[in-house]
């Protein structure tokens, strides 16, 4: 999470259709703003946390929020905000695991964020599929193409 006085900046990964996807709007809910939200309170370091009689730590790309937190923060009723974490995760923008009384959200579309000047990398980010795949479909025989795909280039 961004501390008070922290400036923060952060790269996105996403394919045009996801692009597409964060413009239009659903539900009356601006989905841009909802995944900002989500992108701005992930921890930015392993942090702690704790909620009546559950607790666990975040690693870096991860916020934990309640369908109701959730709701609450975008403004909406909690089936929206339900619909609104699946269609991310539909898309590929994050993945969400249900814990006790709250969900763990991992953001993938973030490769890094910027605070204060200095890099924080997401050890979640992917890049989008298509990416990987026309890196190396595309390339024409003899062109050095490797025999695997470097680590980093994690596919949603």
């Amino acid at each position: 999470m961004l501390k008070e006085k922290e400036t923060s900046n952060y790269e996105l990964q996403l394919t045009s259709g996801q692009l597409k996807f964060l413009a239009s709007d659903g539900q009356g809910i601006n989905r841009m703003s909802c995944l900002v939200s989500l992108i701005e309170m992930a921890a930015r370091e392993p942090t702690q946390y704790q909620k009546k009689g559950y607790s666990s730590v975040l690693e870096i790309g991860q916020v934990a929020m309640s369908e109701v937190e959730l709701a609450a923060l975008w403004k909406c009723n909690r089936k929206t905000a339900s619909k609104m974490i699946d269609k991310f995760n539909d898309v590929g923008l994050i993945t969400s695991g249900q814990g006790n009384r709250t969900s763990v959200h991992t953001i993938h579309c973030v490769s890094r964020w910027l605070v204060d000047d200095k890099p924080i990398d997401n050890p979640s980010a992917k890049v989008p599929e298509p990416f990987v795949i026309n890196q190396f479909k595309n390339r024409e025989a003899g062109m050095n193409e490797p025999a695997t795909k470097p680590p980093w280039l994690k596919p949603i």
